[in-house]
This record gives C-alpha cells, structure tokens and sequence, in this order.
C-alpha cells in the first residue's frame, strides 16, 4: 500500500505539470523546475531508512548531475527548429545521455565515491545508467 501511495502521488504531481503548461508554459517551467523528485527521493528515503548519510550522498550526487542534464534542455529547443519532435526528443536524450557518460567517468576519475552502485557493485555507474535508465527512456519514447 505504501508503494502505491507513493507511486500515486508521484505521478499527480506529473500530470499536474503536464497540464499546468497546457495553460501557462512559464507556471509550468516554474513548477517543472523546482526539483521535486528530487525532494520527494529524500522525503521516501528518509521515510524508509531514517538514514541522513544516504540523503547527504544522494543529494552530493544529483548536484553533480544537474550539470550535464541541461544539455537536455539546450540542445532539444534548438534540434526543433530544424527536426520533428520525437527526433529532436530522442537525439537530445542520446546527447545528454552522452554527458551523464562523460561526467561521471569525470567524478570517478576524481574519485567520488558516491558514484559507487550499491544495487550492482561490480560494475560501472555509467554502465549502469546507459542500461538501467537511458536505454529504456530511448526504447519507451520509439513506442510512442
């Protein structure tokens, strides 16, 4: 009951995004922008494990991947002007993609051991992301 509660609020505030840019892209861009899955992960994981060091982690981690998500952003604008939109959409996700790959290679080099994968230890976080989060995003928007 708990997942589903979660599950259900999650993607409330989806839909309420998705809708509010129907009638106002800037209240959407607003509400889009404040990070709530962001603050959402910290609420369910606090409520699961009380365990500040993961919060603490958690958000080090998406601070530094805030960084190559905006190519996202920068380049999907730009790819519309000149291609359809599931084009510019899925070419936009490979080149951010692409820069998550290329930040966290970055931040291992560097030694950041907040990128270790607890759910697969022996392999690569950016092997992890390419199969586990952009492959199926890719494969989801090419059934559309």
């Amino acid at each position: 009951m708990y997942y589903v509660i979660k599950v259900l609020i999650s993607a409330i505030l989806i839909v309420a995004i998705s809708e509010l840019s129907k009638r106002s892209s800037l209240l959407g861009a607003i509400l889009a922008s404040i990070p709530l899955v962001s603050v959402m992960a910290f609420i369910w994981l606090y409520i699961d494990t009380k365990n500040i060091e993961t919060i603490s982690k958690l958000s080090i981690s998406i601070f530094w991947l805030v960084i190559p998500s905006l190519v996202l952003f920068i380049t999907l604008p730009i790819l519309l002007k000149y291609v359809n939109f599931y084009f510019a959409l899925i070419f936009s996700i490979v080149l951010t993609a692409i820069s998550y790959y290329i930040m966290i290679l970055i931040l291992e080099n560097f030694n950041f051991s907040f990128f270790t994968s607890y759910i697969f230890p022996n392999i690569s976080v950016a092997y992890f992301f390419i199969f586990v989060i952009f492959l199926p995003t890719v494969t989801g928007i090419c059934f559309l």
